[in-house]
Formats: structure tokens, sequence, C-alpha cells
């Protein structure tokens, strides 16, 4: 134990860095190093012992020792290169400060506060080892001081030159910690040491040297690595002045906005949604906070970003999920955009700062500029996209902004699918065929009836059903009885290939249209068409089963020798 503490006094006043004469000596000395993260776990668990602080002493040698890579040490009772040290210690890094942290209020001020800043500087010079884990080692260190302590600001005018060299760091920093000596804070509230972290911070250029591992491309940070920068940033801002903060969330929204632009498909498909969302939100709250032009504008080019970042998941053609998770996105605008719409036609419209930012009319051009329509409906239409995308087609048609070859694509996406994909897309035109204008009901509509009976399924004749019911609201009579002519084919094709569940369904469809107030004109039309039916014995349970259902239901009026002779026709096939 001695020797150890020997030696850890001797590398603390080191300060050139340089290895002293008997280094090659201490260097074999096994008790400055352990030997396992588990022995290290139960020597933390007796922190409250009088070996807390000297632990920690050990830990900052090996830390040094591991950052020079000079040290070969024996750990479970084998010999390690430096490589494999390194590895080693960066793997349990994470752990043995989660330790340390759970007992800050038991160690001693001075030595925790060496750690801190030891750690920090040591983490600073390995980020370009692309090691995730270091990024949150950082951010645990940091935040430990910021939020636990409540460090007030270092001052209005702190760090406030974008242009000063190191040197002027150095004394704007000790101008930063008279200032915040003079305040004289509430030993409850801060720790004493904390500047020494943000000195330690400062003199390892921590600001470019987190920005310059965002902009780094070999190897590139994964998204996590960038949240990881991004929280240290968030964490460390309440104690510098604005104008550092402004330049570094200028810098930040430089790099971010097309870092994510960038992602490929495959690096897009292996970021979680969250991630993604939380860069997105971090950064935008420092341009919030930070930038001279108004709230709303940047709440503009906030919102394109989202629906940039979204489009860029909906094309990920490696991952459906991603698909998915674009589309929900984009339906979650067009949702809060028609909310807008909405709230603000009302007298005294509520201030929801849920709001979209951007106009309509901005995102009917977004959705039409970029073929949404299409690449939903393509060749590559999935059935669980299909399952979500109607609303999209229902606001370019209330918007009037949906074409006549956007129903073609629709349509013609039906050919050569599976049942379940055919159903999908044939429930979604049943959706929007209500969003479409009179003229696009007709158009659509004559799609509909040029399929073959035989090629009726179920989910065919739902279809037709909704444009029937759809159509009866038509103020022109060509059109509003069209729906319900089809379904009297139907029901009457035995002979033209339509399966006979499909024709008993039918009957059920045609009976409930017959009943809608808009077709008491052509009942009694329909009841005559029964009963010339059975003379010719065409059909004839379909058409004794429609006629006794007007005869019980609808107030048709016929007269005399017609109601006599539909009795006569109906006992004589019973």
């Amino acid at each position: 134990m001695a020797r150890a503490s020997d030696y850890y006094h001797e590398r603390m006043n080191d300060d050139d860095g340089e290895s002293s004469d008997d280094d090659d000596d201490d260097d074999d000395d096994e008790s400055v190093v352990f030997q396992d993260l588990e022995s290290f776990r139960q020597e933390m668990a007796c922190f409250e012992d009088s070996q807390g602080p000297f632990i920690l002493q050990r830990f900052i040698i090996w830390m040094q020792l591991a950052s020079q890579g000079r040290k070969e040490a024996s750990l479970q009772g084998r010999r390690l290169g430096p490589a494999e040290c390194m590895d080693f210690f960066f793997k349990c890094l994470p752990n043995i400060v989660t330790i340390i942290l759970q007992h800050i209020s038991d160690t001693n001020g001075l030595d925790f506060a060496h750690f801190a800043s030891r750690t920090v500087q040591f983490i600073l010079q390995e980020l370009d080892t692309n090691r995730v884990e270091l990024l949150d080692v950082l951010g645990k260190i940091i935040g430990a001081h910021m939020y636990i302590d409540q460090i007030p600001q270092l001052g209005p005018d702190a760090y406030d030159d974008a242009e000063m060299d190191s040197d002027e760091e150095s004394d704007c920093m000790d101008e930063g910690s008279r200032r915040l000596g003079t305040r004289q804070p509430s030993p409850a509230k801060m720790r004493p040491n904390c500047l020494n972290l943000l000195t330690s911070f400062i003199q390892a250029r921590g600001f470019d040297r987190l920005l310059e591992k965002l902009r780094a491309t070999n190897p590139k940070p994964t998204a996590r690595a960038v949240y990881y920068i991004l929280r240290i940033f968030e964490k460390v801002a309440d104690c510098f002045g604005p104008k550092v903060i402004a330049k570094t969330a200028q810098q930040v929204s430089s790099i971010v906005f097309p870092y994510l632009d960038g992602l490929t498909d495959d690096e897009m498909k292996n970021e979680s949604k969250t991630t993604i969302n939380d860069i997105m939100a971090i950064t935008i709250h420092f341009l919030k906070c930070t930038h001279p032009e108004p709230i709303g504008l940047i709440e503009e080019e906030a919102d394109k970003w989202h629906l940039r970042i979204a489009l860029k998941c909906f094309k990920n053609e490696k991952s459906l999920e991603k698909q998915l998770t674009g589309l929900h996105d984009i339906l979650d605008y067009v949702a809060r955009v028609q909310h807008k719409e909405h709230e603000r036609a009302r007298p005294n419209p509520p201030l929801a700062c849920s709001f979209a930012a951007l106009s309509i009319d901005f995102l009917v051009d977004w959705l039409l500029d970029h073929r949404i329509v299409e690449r939903l409906y393509g060749d590559r239409s999935h059935v669980e996209l299909l399952k979500r995308c109607t609303d999209i087609v229902k606001l370019l048609a209330r918007e009037q902004r949906l074409q006549n070859q956007h129903l073609d694509i629709i349509w013609n996406s039906l050919k050569d699918k599976y049942e379940a994909v055919a159903t999908e897309i044939q429930r979604g035109i049943g959706s929007f065929f209500g969003s479409l204008s009179e003229g696009q009901q007709a158009y659509m509509f004559r799609k509909i009836r040029a399929r073959p009976f035989a090629e009726y399924t179920p989910a065919a004749l739902h279809l037709l059903g909704q444009a029937c019911t759809h159509l009866l609201m038509h103020n022109n009579a060509e059109h509003r009885f069209a729906g319900i002519a089809l379904l009297w084919d139907l029901v009457q094709a035995e002979d033209h290939g339509a399966p006979a569940n499909v024709r008993q369904e039918a009957m059920h469809y045609l009976m409930d249209a017959l009943g809608h107030e808009a077709c008491a004109e052509v009942q009694d039309q329909y009841l005559v068409k029964c009963v010339k039916n059975l003379q010719r014995s065409q059909s004839v349970q379909a058409n004794l089963v429609l006629l006794q259902n007007m005869i019980d239901t609808y107030p048709v009026q016929l007269g005399p020798a017609q109601q006599e002779q539909g009795a006569r026709m109906g006992q004589g096939h019973c």
C-alpha cells in the first residue's frame, strides 16, 4: 500500500509528463492496477473505509499509464500488451465511473475533483478512438457537477470572445473563477472544486475537440455519439457566456443537420428514432436560445428539417421499420397542420406549441414535389405502409391538389398484387373516396364499373358499397344512382362468373342503398324490375328476396293491378 501511495504522489508531481528514472521498477508493481473489474467493484463496496481516496489514486495512476500505452498490466494471470491494456481499461471505464459517482458524498473532495479533471482530460485526448462509451462517461462526470451542484453561471460575459487563443482562454477562465469566487455560493449548493473541472474542460480544448469529433469522417461518429456530444454541450451551456454558446450553436447546427442528411440507408437503419429525435431537439433548442432571428423563422426551418429526415427514413430501402417511422412522422405533421387550420378557423384560436410552423400550402407542395403518393402506391408498395397512408391522399383531395394521374396510379397498383395488399389498397380508396370532388368520384367509379364481375372479392364489393353511398350525395342524377345500378347488375349476374357469396352480400348492400332517402324516387322502379325478372324466371331467389324486402320496408306506390301481379308472381314461385 505504501509503495503504491508513494508512486501516486510521484506521478502527480511529474508536471512535464516525463517518466522518472525508476519508472521501469514502478511499472512492474502490480499493486497500482486492479486485477479485474469485479475486484474493483468489491473494493468500491467498502468506499466508506480509509482506502476510498487511495482507490481513486490508484485509478488515476492507471488511467495515466493506459493513456501513455507504456504499462503492461498483469490481469487475470496473464501479460497484456499496451493495446489490450487500453481495451480492458475502456471496457471498465463506464462502470468504474458510475460506481465512483454513486459514492460522491463518501469521497474526499480534493481526490474526486482530481479524478474528474484527469478523466475529462483523458477522454478528450482519446476521442479519435470512436468509443461511444467515453462520451457517455464525459457527460456523466460533467452532469454530476452541473446539475447535482446547481452551479451558478460564470457571468454574462464569461468566455465571450469568440476569437481568443488558448492563453486568453486560460486568463478568461481565471477571471471567471474570481468572479464566481466573489459570489460566495452556499456550500450546500455548490462543490468548491467545480471550476477545476470546467478549467480542465477548457484547457483541454473541450469545445474544439468535441466539434472535431462531430466533423470527423474517418471514423464517422454514430448518431449515438453525436447525441452524447450534444448532451455535453447542453450541460455546460449555462456556465458560459451567451456569445460562446451562440458560436458553438451555429457550428453545431452547421454540422449536425448535414450529418443527419448524409446518413446512408445502412447507417440510418441502425439508428433509433429516439436518438435522431433527441439530436434534432437539442440542436433546435440551441438555435432558439442563441439565434438572432425570430423564433417563428427558426421553427419553420426546424420543421423543414424534421420533414427532410422523415423523408429520408421513408425512402430507406433497407429497413421497413425506418419506412414506417418516416411515414409516421409525415402523417404526424399532416395532422398538426390540419389541427392548426382547424383551430385558426375558430373565433378565438388558442395558442398551442404543438401547432405546425409551416403552412398547409407548403406541406401539400412538399408532398407533391417528393412524389409521396407515387412512392406509396408504386412497385415497392407494402401492406403495412398502405394501412396507414390514406390521410395523405385525403389531404391532397381536400385541397384539390389530387390529380387524375394519382388516381390512375392508385388504381393500377391493384394489378398483380397479393390479396392482402389489394385489400388494403381498396380499403384506402373507400376511405378517401368521399374526399374526392364529384368529378373525381365519377372518374374513379368508372374504373370500378369496368372491373369484371368474376374478379370481385369481398374487399372489392365493400369498395363498391362505399362508393355507392358517396355517389348518392351527388347532384347529378346520372352519377347519383350509378352505384345502385351496378349493385343490381352484380346481384343478377348468375351467368357472368360472379361468386355466389359475393352476389349474396351484394344483395344486402343493394337493399341498404335502396333504403336511403335519396333513393325514394327509384324504389318503385326496382320493385318493377324484380317482378319482370320473376316473370322471365331470372335470378328467381334473389329477386324474391328483394321484392319481399321492398314490399315490407319501403313505402312504394303501386297500382292495384301491379300489387296483384306481384303477389301472384310471388305465390307462383314459392
